[in-house]
């Protein structure tokens, strides 16, 4: 497993040590706020999460690491098993901690997109249409974003929209 201790800083300009420390101390656990670390393939994202999940459990706090991918095969899985709401209320605040990634980022699509899902799958369905309908605005995959507003509309019961 991958420590803080062995991230190299120097590699990774764009990430700030002293906030990654800050996390290090454990105070977010009190809180019972996640941590999301966002950015390309092979920026660190994994590493830092393993080490904040190791410091973690070195003082006796309870941590859980996901990567995106983990996280859409586990929801799957809950859903075929009929624990869908279960898994969903485990989520539930992703979609606020979404909301404050797009206000510190509001020109970020992505990260719209993100929050759509998020409004999504808490069953926020004109939530999800604003926000994906900023992510279009920005120009982030415009079809891929007609499907999931479309699939608003639908799980709405607003058949003409979804349509359109």
């Amino acid at each position: 497993m991958k420590t803080l201790e062995e991230f190299d800083f120097s590699a990774a300009s764009h990430i700030s040590a002293k906030q990654i420390h800050t996390l290090d101390e454990g105070s977010y656990l009190e809180r019972a706020e996640p941590v999301i670390l966002i950015g390309d393939s092979g920026t660190g994202k994994t590493h830092l999460a393993s080490g904040l999940c190791l410091a973690a459990c070195r003082q006796t706090k309870r941590a859980r690491f996901v990567t995106a991918a983990g996280l859409i095969y586990e929801l799957v899985e809950a859903q075929q098993h009929n624990l869908l709401s279960r898994a969903l209320q485990q989520w539930s605040e992703a979609s606020a901690h979404w909301g404050q990634v797009v206000e510190a980022n509001p020109l970020a699509a992505s990260y719209w997109n993100q929050l759509g899902i998020a409004r999504y799958n808490n069953r926020d369905y004109r939530a999800a249409i604003q926000a994906y309908q900023r992510a279009m605005d920005l120009g982030f995959l415009p079809a891929m974003l007609a499907y999931s507003i479309a699939s608003c509309h639908g799980a709405l019961g607003e058949k003409q929209p979804a349509l359109e």
